[in-house]
């Protein structure tokens, strides 16, 4: 039987039931809440999963991204998850394609037929698909191109020039900074960045003869960095580094955007001196207090510069560039949108949704300039998306019309049309993120053996958990990675898990948003404390909380969820459950003003999402049997999890 609805009749259904039942989570006053949102789910294996967004470091595919995941997960009704990664436009066809490691293109041939894709859609891909001898050919979906190009250029701050662009032969008029009056600590030394890729180098040897800007390293050519080695320094000003001009690139910057930099330097006389940034933090700190000059790809956002200045250079010699000299300007780049070949199968009004989905220069300086604002990417395409519904309602009416009509055989999802102006709200959803810091050393404490006896055990028996305890012996921590079972759970059923390490409460399917996600639970004594903590949060120290004076406890849990693979753990974000995993911090009984905590992004205990549950919330989401005693900890997230210990006045 085929049911056909009008796009105004259903728009107008949609109006109605949206408004008896308006979500305080969301972004959109009317979308779909987070407990009645579902995965997509692979009729072959019957793998239930999240649905992946790839994306680069570059700020305009953040924040196109977080655009595109807030609608598929509140018009369309999917959990969605993120990944980000500085391995450049090669990684998210790769991505997209199915390889089990998206970052080495040895693993592509490996992936075939094995598991789902994890990884359905890239946006803002900014080159073409470059085929190799180890990989001719990869299967994948063009979505089209966005409306508005990519560029990469060269900047300075305009409090060093007030013009709108300057020639490259007229920066030896402008006042910079030394490199010598650079603070090493935003730097990376040269021999653990781009300046030691032995490919980039001999590229650069092919168009420049500069014998002397080089030495031997990493069994081959890598740039020489006198001195303390943090600047690589071009030939007109080697002789005198006072001369030189600082040159910054963010950490995320790619060999051949090095290598044009070099080249330039080099053809056309200009006295830079390069070096890496630590991170973004670094960058944007470095480029804030020195007057100096920095590499950029547009449209992109960079905190604190406002209008910066761009260097302009001889016109763009295709001919050239083809054969790998860089030395005159770059051209436009079209931005891509990339799906894997079954979410059409899996979700074919996403798979439309993507394809209709554009963006324009204005909507992304825009949205860059939300972002900035309100402090996250997601916030600035709430807002962006509450600001503008003219713009986005097109890309879904477009996909009303052609999933309105249905047949008794499929099901798809019809999105909600409804006009959404109300004020933005947060709300939760679980990215790829990187980890911080106790995190990023508990992950280097798994073993490759453990990762690959909990795959086979789930590969096994996808209904049932996996519980394999190891010992972190670097740390001495007691450790265990539980696999998550990813068939046969209901939204709102949870399970106790009595692991080896700690007592577990979880929702599975709030969890399983990958084919294959395990927790990594990970708890130490005083000792492995102190050494997996900044020395402001370890056990003994005291803190203030509201007002009150506490003492850290010597009970310290970090609690991640990961997605597993052959080769890597990915940590994933975990926000805004709807259902708080609880967790038996200890059998004994606790004082009244004992507080639960978990380490923010500011190495700081707070209690932001994270409480005592009562022995009511216990059993209620447990069951009538749970054992109640002692101290349970309940939390929204995952992270690093403390007790506090109220101190005697």
């Amino acid at each position: 039987m085929n049911i056909v609805l009008t796009l105004a009749s259903f728009a107008l259904l949609q109006k109605v039931v949206s408004q008896s039942s308006i979500c305080t989570t969301c972004c959109l006053w009317d979308g779909v809440q987070g407990s009645l949102r579902k995965n997509l789910t692979n009729s072959n294996s019957q793998l239930s999963y999240a649905v992946g967004l790839w994306m680069n470091d570059l700020d305009a595919g953040h924040v196109s991204t977080a655009v595109a995941s807030i609608l598929i997960e509140e018009v369309f009704g999917y959990h969605t998850i993120n990944r980000s990664s500085g391995g450049g436009p090669q990684e998210a066809y790769r991505a997209v394609a199915g390889c089990l490691d998206p970052g080495d293109e040895s693993s592509c041939g490996a992936a075939a037929g094995t598991i789902p894709t994890s990884w359905h859609i890239a946006l803002d891909v900014r080159q073409p698909f470059q085929a190799t001898t180890t990989l001719p050919t990869l299967d994948f979906v063009d979505a089209g191109a966005m409306s508005y190009v990519g560029r990469r250029g060269h900047f300075l701050k305009n409090s060093v020039s007030t013009s709108g662009t300057i020639r490259y032969m007229d920066l030896q008029f402008l006042s910079f900074d030394t490199i010598s009056s650079v603070d090493r600590f935003y730097l990376k030394q040269c021999t653990n960045t781009q300046l030691a890729n032995t490919t980039m180098i001999r590229s650069y040897l092919d168009i420049v003869s500069d014998s002397s800007g080089v030495t031997l390293g990493n069994g081959g050519f890598i740039a020489f960095c006198p001195a303390d080695g943090y600047f690589w320094l071009a030939p007109s000003c080697r002789s005198n580094s006072s001369q030189c001009i600082p040159y910054f690139f963010n950490s995320y910057h790619r060999a051949v955007d090095v290598l044009e930099v070099m080249q330039k330097a080099a053809v056309w006389n200009i006295p830079w001196a390069i070096s890496v940034a630590y991170d973004e933090a670094s960058f944007e700190e470095v480029l804030a207090t020195s007057r100096s000059m920095f590499f950029r790809y547009t449209p992109d956002s960079q905190v604190g510069l406002v209008s910066p200045v761009e260097v302009i250079f001889p016109a763009h010699n295709s001919a050239a560039w083809a054969n790998g000299n860089f030395s005159t300007a770059s051209t436009d780049v079209s931005v891509q949108k990339l799906l894997s070949q079954d979410l059409i199968t899996l979700a074919p009004e996403v798979d439309a949704f993507i394809v209709a989905f554009d963006l324009t220069a204005a909507h992304v300086e825009t949205l860059l300039a939300d972002s900035e604002a309100l402090g996250s990417f997601r916030s600035g395409a709430c807002n962006w998306l509450n600001n503008w519904p003219e713009v986005w309602e097109p890309w879904i009416q477009s996909v009303a019309s052609t999933t309105t009509s249905t047949t008794s055989t499929t099901s798809t999802t019809t999105p909600n049309l409804a006009t959404n102006t109300t004020t933005p709200a947060n709300t939760g959803t679980t990215e790829a993120a990187s980890a911080s810091s106790p995190d990023e050393l508990v992950m280097g404490a798994v073993n490759p053996s453990v990762t690959a006896s909990v795959l086979a055990s789930m590969a096994a028996d996808r209904t049932a958990f996996v519980d394999v305890p190891f010992s972190g012996s670097q740390y001495n921590l007691a450790m265990e990675m539980i696999g998550i079972p990813t068939v046969g759970w209901a939204a709102d059923q949870s399970a106790t898990f009595p692991g080896s390490v700690k007592e577990l409460v979880v929702t599975p399917a709030e969890l399983f948003l990958t084919p294959n996600p395990a927790l990594i639970v990970a708890e130490g004594g005083s000792d492995a404390s102190s050494a997996i903590l900044p020395s402001e949060a370890r056990p003994g120290q005291n803190v203030t909380v509201s007002g009150a004076q506490y003492e850290v406890s010597g009970i310290i849990v970090t609690v991640s969820l990961v997605e597993l693979s052959s080769t890597s753990l990915s940590p994933l974000e975990v926000t805004g459950l709807q259902t708080p995993i609880l967790i038996r911090m200890s059998t004994t009984s606790p004082a009244a003003d004992t507080l639960c905590v978990y380490l923010d992004a500011n190495n700081a205990w707070s209690q932001a999402g994270v409480y005592r549950p009562t022995a009511a919330e216990i059993t209620t989401i447990s069951g009538s049997q749970a054992d109640t005693s002692g101290i349970w900890c309940a939390t929204e997230h995952l992270s690093t999890f403390g007790i506090l210990l109220a101190v005697s006045s």
